[in-house]
């Protein structure tokens, strides 16, 4: 007995010493540009996403200061792995906010196509055949792939594909940047087939767990995010989340 005890202290000894720091830090995803023309981009996009609306863009400080922390969150890896957008006043942006990110990634990812860059430097050099070096196309492959498009989901969609369909319903779930819009509009529990599913719980702890960048945005405030799908769910979201709190703005569905 004696020695089997020495063997299982022995053995426990080398786990410990094996397994202290093995998990490294999951590596946040980050716009490869910085803060600064992040936040041109996005105001640019917001703008585009009003007026294509039909609606005046009303260039307030908030609404300014609102879209540089939201670049910041784009460019900075050390911020939390996604972001909330909330407050109970409706038409204040939240949503274009979200809508003026997925431009402004898809305008990114076209600016660093190398077939972009080759065709733009032709047209500069009047025509002329311009070819890429292998190291600018390989630092502009690197540049383009760090630019993740997020999916565009309302909540009610979510909820909604639970019944009509399951498999895109998981794609959404683990897709790698996913933006829940109007979260809170949705029924909270969904049924079928006698089941009772949570789909909107069952996609945020996913995303908790796996880490993955979300953007959210919610009339709800904090206290009835916790009402709506309980504490549990709004601890994760303060966990997980850089909050925007939008507390002020004329609404532009007027």
């Amino acid at each position: 007995m004696k020695d089997i005890k020495d063997i299982i202290g022995r053995a426990v000894d080398s786990y410990g010493k094996t397994a202290a720091g093995t998990m490294a830090a999951r590596k946040r995803f980050r716009y490869p540009i910085d803060s600064s023309t992040a936040a041109g981009l996005l105001i640019s996009e917001y703008k585009n996403t009003v007026e294509a609306r039909g609606r005046n863009y009303l260039a307030d400080d908030e609404t300014t200061r609102r879209l540089q922390s939201v670049a910041n969150w784009l460019t900075n890896p050390h911020c939390k792995s996604s972001v909330l957008l909330y407050g109970s006043l409706p038409g204040t942006g939240k949503t274009t906010t979200a809508a003026a990110i997925a431009r402004m990634a898809k305008g990114l990812r076209n600016t660093f196509n190398p077939q972009t860059v080759f065709q733009q430097r032709c047209i500069e050099a009047g025509g002329k055949y311009m070819p890429l070096e292998d190291e600018e196309k390989s630092l502009l492959e690197m540049y383009e792939a760090a630019i993740i498009i997020p999916v565009f989901y309302t909540a009610g969609d979510l909820a909604n594909m639970i019944e009509s369909n399951r498999a895109t319903f998981e794609a959404a779930k683990r897709c790698s940047f996913l933006i829940i819009d109007d979260m809170g509009t949705e029924p909270v529990s969904v049924k079928l087939y006698g089941n009772e599913f949570f789909p909107i719980i069952e996609i945020l702890q996913h995303r908790y767990a796996e880490m993955l960048p979300t953007i959210i945005t919610t009339n709800l405030e904090l206290s009835r995010i916790s009402d709506h799908y309980g504490p549990r769910i709004l601890d994760r979201l303060r966990e997980m989340c850089e909050t925007l709190y939008y507390t002020q703005g004329e609404s532009y569905r007027r």
